[in-house]
């Protein structure tokens, strides 16, 4: 949702998110993934918290039988930021704060000076 002091999380379509079934199929696995790579982006340290889903699904052959579906269910749920994304005032400095992790990296674009504000955010394995 847009609002004036920014963009936050739509309860009812997180809500949809986070009440949908396990992937029953492999295919639905890599739809799921797909979306999860969109949305990591987004969410702060999402590629740490998803790379188990990702290396599980790299060894996965055989989906159904596995037994897999619910434990990579759990573990690639969306946590959701609770911080807005806002848009630059022209007349405060921007701040640039990385952070890299073992299997991640990521970056954080703010402005202000004592409270700051997060603008844009992106994270990549």
């Amino acid at each position: 949702m847009i609002i004036a002091k920014g963009t936050k999380v739509n309860p009812d379509k997180i809500l949809a998110i986070q009440e949908m079934s396990p992937p029953v199929s492999l295919n639905e696995v890599h739809k799921l993934a797909g979306c999860l790579t969109a949305l990591n982006r987004f969410i702060s340290h999402s590629a740490d918290r998803r790379l188990p889903f990702f290396k599980a699904l790299r060894r996965t052959r055989n989906f159904a039988s596995d037994g897999h579906a619910s434990r990579l269910s759990r573990t690639c749920r969306p946590t959701w930021p609770s911080y807005r994304l806002t848009k630059p005032s022209s007349s405060e400095p921007l701040y640039l704060y990385l952070d890299m992790g073992q299997h991640a990296a990521s970056s954080v674009l703010q402005d202000g000076e004592g409270s700051q504000r997060p603008i844009y955010y992106l994270s990549k394995v």
